[in-house]
């Protein structure tokens, strides 16, 4: 068989490794712990000194905990708030590498390490159901200066009172407890040896897999917009509401004055928790150590307590907008930023559905977000988007089931899929993750497991179709469940199920010439070409497709998808894309592939007039972000599409060769006069303005180094005038394509103008 050129240039040389390996840093080092208690969401604080004869040396430390930690040298505060949540799969743990640079000095210096172990299984937590730290610290030879032992000075920190978990329907969905501090029970008491309670990749934390993201990136202390004059109080309880400039992960900070025993409690407007403070005598500050989000936090003041200033400090995953887009359509430039706003919310520890409530990485929200991130944010976002597909693929179930929310400690021993959700996060997640950072490791690393579950988990069915799998009712139980959407009830499941096991195929197909397994390659073509044989005789119904057994209203997310995966006939678009113009049952989630698909047959006009009617509410909104479902206040990842929508099809930016090397500006801009965006691609930004006017297009482009750009610009992009001359940076361009109503024009990297009248 032969390969495509194109799959031949980029498959890289095989990574001899799995999906996770443990690293060799811990050669000394024990687990250790302040005695042999498991209470949960307890704190420890740890201390110990060691000599260093340079003050000139970078030193590594690696270090793990269950479940969070703040590490000081020299009472310089070096990490706040490391460690992941636990699971990179059902056993292991996840440790940290940290290059100290600076703060060691030559002769004695002092390590201080607190840590908070919160002992509970979470939607995105799978608790060890032990505490612990192990520690070592590395100079630049590799010699170890400094490890965790029975040398090791520690205490429980009893400051940290015990509070109430916060259920949501009955369950442990965050795995971070609301913290009380109390300022005024600080022990004093001196710390003892500790405990020593492991060896390295000992039960109950098992092999340590290193970080594969960066630490969160953390401002400065930073003033609230509120316009509030330093220092005040009151003579009776007041809740004082500090506004932010938009809805972001926070660290809240106060400076006060008061007596001992004044209680303050500190809540960020969309925490599921509220965290409180319990003063001592005389000018204190505490900044709260558990994040929030939201547009304000609310400080509930105790009578006569003396605020000096309140303050906070903006956290989140280190990763920066650094995409852009402007219009002159000034609804869709602000629901891009909307869009871009809740995908870095919704990032940190693992992509979060919400940020609030339950902070799951539901493999199709976590898709929708790791797509949305390519065009607005800078490519370290790209870790995050790996680290979810190594945890989608390395928790699959014993009989090869691949299943999300994951990691998770709440079905333990078993496993919740949805089955969409797995084809999409095959289909589009691992797919899209490839073609934008042209990385084929992920496809070496996955592509058994993958095989397995498309080949031995799914069936075929007598009909030619793929077999239904699990219950046809959606339950929230342990097994095969059946989910698609919010949204309308009216969802074709069957249809729905067809359509993302096709694209499922197609990008296995892909997948297995890349990796060199050529014998598997019939075998997603017979099941392909077995769907395709029977696709429109069994589902397509005069005026749209709808399953046999279907009873609902025609669904739009199913036929959208019938365009997205290429089983919908053309001679059927026509008719699809009017059916997208009248029913509009898909949820805020699936609207996303509501409005590609029409992008991709050319309605822009329909998709356009779709968009700004499903997003009416929230363009109208002042709300930052957007919500889990259309027409509330609130934030979820997931419902970012117009970002996509915006960059990818209105703009017309996507790659066509894997990483970018090669990419396509296909413009859709209907009846938009301007537009200037970016997109921070692999290879460098890539910048587009277009300028409408006086019957005339210009056109600048900046290609990125080392890269090509095909330009395929429609022969109406002046309207109702053609195109007569095109002019490249003032020169009569001859060497243009024209094909299928479009002039298709290559450009070498570097910045062109064109000219279009």
């Amino acid at each position: 068989m032969r390969i495509p050129k194109l799959i031949l240039a980029f498959v890289f040389c095989a990574i001899n490794q799995t999906l996770c390996l443990s690293e060799n840093n811990f050669t000394k080092a024990k687990w250790i712990w302040y005695s042999f208690d498991k209470e949960p969401n307890c704190w420890a604080e740890f201390e110990t000194s060691f000599y260093s004869i340079t003050d000139s040396e970078q030193f590594v430390a690696n270090i793990a905990v269950d479940s969070k930690y703040w590490l000081w040298v020299n009472d310089s505060l070096i990490i706040r708030e490391g460690g992941l949540k636990r699971g990179p799969n059902p056993f292991d743990t996840y440790y940290d590498q940290h290059l100290i640079e600076k703060g060691i000095m030559q002769g004695s210096n002092k390590i201080k390490i607190l840590v908070w172990y919160w002992g509970v299984n979470s939607s995105s937590h799978k608790s060890s159901g032990k505490p612990g730290l192990i520690f070592e610290l590395k100079d630049k030879d590799g010699e170890t200066v400094c490890k965790s032992d029975e040398s090791w000075y520690s205490k429980k920190a009893n400051a940290y009172k015990p509070t109430k978990m916060s259920l949501f329907n009955n369950q442990n969905i965050l795995s971070e407890w609301p913290i009380q501090y109390d300022a005024s029970n600080i022990d004093t008491q001196p710390l003892k040896h500790s405990v020593i309670i492991g060896d390295i990749n000992c039960s109950p934390w098992n092999k340590l897999i290193k970080r594969p993201v960066p630490f969160w990136k953390d401002s400065e202390l930073r003033t609230y917009s509120s316009s509030l004059t330093f220092p005040f109080k009151f003579d009776k309880d007041t809740i004082i509401r500090c506004w932010l400039p938009y809805n972001m992960q926070v660290y809240p900070y106060i400076h006060l004055n008061s007596t001992s025993g004044k209680k303050i409690g500190i809540k960020a407007e969309r925490s599921w928790n509220e965290n409180s403070y319990i003063t001592t005598n005389g000018i204190q500050v505490y900044e709260v150590k558990a994040w929030g989000n939201g547009h304000f936090v609310d400080y509930s003041i105790p009578a006569n307590v003396e605020i000096l200033e309140l303050k906070f400090r903006q956290t989140s995953y280190d990763a920066d907008i650094t995409g852009s887009f402007k219009s002159s359509d000034k609804d869709l430039n602000k629901l891009w930023l909307k869009s871009a706003r809740s995908t870095i919310l919704s990032m940190r520890d693992n992509y979060m559905d919400c940020p609030d409530r339950e902070r799951s990485q539901w493999i199709h929200d976590a898709v929708n977000m790791s797509e949305f991130a390519y065009y607005a944010l800078d490519r370290k976002a790209d870790s995050l988007t790996k680290k979810m597909i190594h945890e989608f693929i390395d928790w699959r179930s014993p009989e090869g089931i691949l299943w999300g929310a994951v990691p998770t400690g709440r079905f333990l021993n078993s496993y919740r899929e949805f089955t969409t959700s797995s084809l999409i996060g095959i289909s589009v997640g691992i797919y899209e993750y490839f073609i934008q950072t042209g990385d084929s490791s992920i496809i070496k690393q996955s592509y058994e497991p993958i095989r397995k579950y498309l080949l031995e988990i799914w069936e075929m069915d007598n009909n030619g179709l793929v077999k239904h799998r699990g219950s046809w009712k959606t339950e929230w139980a342990s097994g095969t469940q059946n989910w698609n959407d919010w949204g309308s009830t009216d969802q074709d499941w069957y249809l729905l199920e067809n359509c993302w096991y096709y694209q499922s195929l197609k990008r296995a197909k892909l997948f297995a010439e890349i990796t060199g397994n050529f014998e598997d390659v019939p075998k997603y073509l017979k099941r392909m070409k077995s769907i395709e044989k029977v696709f429109d005789n069994y589902f397509w119904q005069n005026d749209g497709y709808r399953s046999p057994n279907y009873i609902g209203r025609t669904d739009d997310r199913s036929n959208a998808l019938s365009i997205y995966s290429g089983l919908a006939s053309k001679k059927n678009w026509n008719k699809i894309a009017l059916l997208l113009s009248e029913n509009r049952m898909a949820s805020i989630y699936f609207e996303k592939y509501v409005l590609e698909a029409l992008y991709i047959i050319g309605k822009t006009d329909i998709a356009y007039a779709r968009l700004k009617a499903r997003y009416e509410y929230e363009i109208k909104s002042t709300y930052t972000t957007l919500p889990e479902n259309f027409g509330e206040d609130s934030n979820h990842g997931w419902g970012g599409a117009p970002l996509l929508i915006a960059s990818k099809y209105i703009a017309g930016v996507a790659p066509i060769t894997p990483g970018y090397g090669y990419f396509s500006i296909k413009p859709q801009i209907g009846n938009l006069n301007y537009l200037n965006v970016t997109v921070p691609s692999v290879k460098g930004s890539i910048k587009l303005e277009i300028k409408r006017e006086k019957q005339q297009c210009i056109i600048r482009v900046i290609v990125p180094i080392g890269t090509t750009a095909k330009i395929e610009i429609p022969t109406n992009i002046n309207g109702n005038v053609t195109v007569s001359k095109i002019l490249l940076n003032g020169k009569k361009l001859t060497g243009y394509k024209y094909k299928n109503n479009e002039y298709c024009i290559s450009l070498n990297d570097g910045e062109s103008v064109l000219q279009l009248n």
